[in-house]
């Protein structure tokens, strides 16, 4: 604005200074509804109150659906080419394709032409938070995390290390979990939630609830050591702290021991961990394991 005089003899008035003029052109050119908008505004009649125009939601429903064809045409000329594998590893990786990199494209595609819908403030602030990057990202990575599992529990099955391949689902659970907690927090900073505070809560209730699962927690801690250092496996005949029978199961929780009198007893892990090495257990199941035919007999 510039101040200049009026029609009157020492009279003064406000007006939009004439180098602001020049500059309305190049400004509706960045901040204007654009060619395509200028046509489909005269087209399609505006709704006052609304943010986001009826000319405008054509105009996006055009990109998702563009954005959806180009992102079917790539991934199904991949998944093309590995349907002439008929694996397990090729059937997996046509899921992963077909479900987060198909999804990733899409947002990709949509977001960098999103600019075409000529958003109001309101639109772009909303828009500004990335949700839908952040939840392709985190699909994609979740993705990656159940190939990279499916393959090396394939491994672990082929090596005869089924006791390892059962501790990679609630493992991969673990990660999955975390990815989705580190996503819903980058989701907050965009936003324009504190962080701070909030990881503040977390830390006092991750306390709490581990002094509330704290069996649950040392369970699961013995469930990783028997798996690791496989004292015991299943199939073995052993003595187990007075009880006398075939190991049926290794559980995250507890280990199910089937007995002579043929009932099932439920041991915790994180006791059957706890016991030392020199003890009765340690012994008696070293020894019913390497003799299960005389053990049986005895």
């Amino acid at each position: 604005m510039q101040r200049v005089p009026g029609d009157k003899k020492g009279d003064y008035i406000w007006k939009v200074s004439n180098r602001t003029v020049m500059e309305i052109p190049r400004l509706y050119k960045l901040y204007g509804y654009g060619e395509l908008g200028d046509k489909l505004s005269t087209l399609i009649p505006e709704i006052k109150g609304l943010d986001f125009q009826p000319w405008q939601m054509v105009i996006l429903i055009g990109i998702v659906v563009v954005a959806y064809i180009i992102a079917w045409l790539l991934t199904w000329l991949v998944t093309l080419f590995l349907k002439r594998s008929k694996s397990s590893r090729s059937e997996r990786l046509q899921r992963f394709l077909k479900g987060p990199v198909r999804f990733m494209i899409l947002v990709m595609i949509f977001r960098n032409y999103f600019y075409l819908t000529a958003p109001s403030l309101k639109v772009s602030a909303l828009f500004g938070a990335r949700t839908l990057y952040v939840v392709a990202f985190s699909w994609l990575i979740i993705g990656v995390v159940n190939l990279f599992t499916s393959r090396l529990a394939s491994r672990m099955a082929e090596n005869g290390n089924s006791n390892g391949s059962l501790m990679l689902q609630p493992a991969a659970r673990v990660i999955k979990g975390i990815i989705i907690l580190i996503a819903i927090m980058v989701w907050l900073e965009n936003m324009g939630f504190s962080i701070s505070t909030l990881l503040a809560g977390l830390g006092v209730g991750s306390i709490a609830i581990a002094l509330a699962a704290q069996k649950s927690i040392e369970n699961l801690i013995g469930a990783i050591t028997l798996y690791s250092a496989q004292p015991v496996r299943v199939g073995e005949f052993c003595r187990i702290d007075g009880f006398v029978g075939t190991i049926e199961e290794i559980g995250l929780r507890a280990t199910k021991v089937r007995t002579l009198a043929n009932t099932v007893i439920d041991i915790p892990n994180g006791c059957l961990s706890n016991m030392e090495a020199g003890s009765r257990y340690f012994c008696e199941s070293l020894f019913w394991a390497s003799q299960p035919k005389q053990a049986a007999k005895t």
